[in-house]
């Protein structure tokens, strides 16, 4: 796996971080699709997801920069 995706200027896009991002939009299009047919509402289900979704993320930030100390 190539570990930069491309570079325009002075950004990069990395291929880890452009694949996690991919895995999570697939997840909740799977999962409010699996709601809708459930009977569960679909935009509920998105907002929790996405709050998981940052939560996740920034909770990892967090464990990261506590272990690097």
């Amino acid at each position: 796996m190539y570990p930069k995706l491309f570079t325009i200027g002075p950004y990069t896009l990395h291929t880890y971080g452009f694949l996690m991002f991919l895995g999570v939009v697939v997840a909740i299009l799977v999962i409010r699709t699996l709601a809708s047919r459930s009977g569960i509402d679909h935009v509920r289900v998105t907002k929790l997801l996405i709050a998981l979704a940052f939560i996740g993320y920034f909770g990892a930030k967090f464990l990261f920069m506590l272990t690097s100390l």
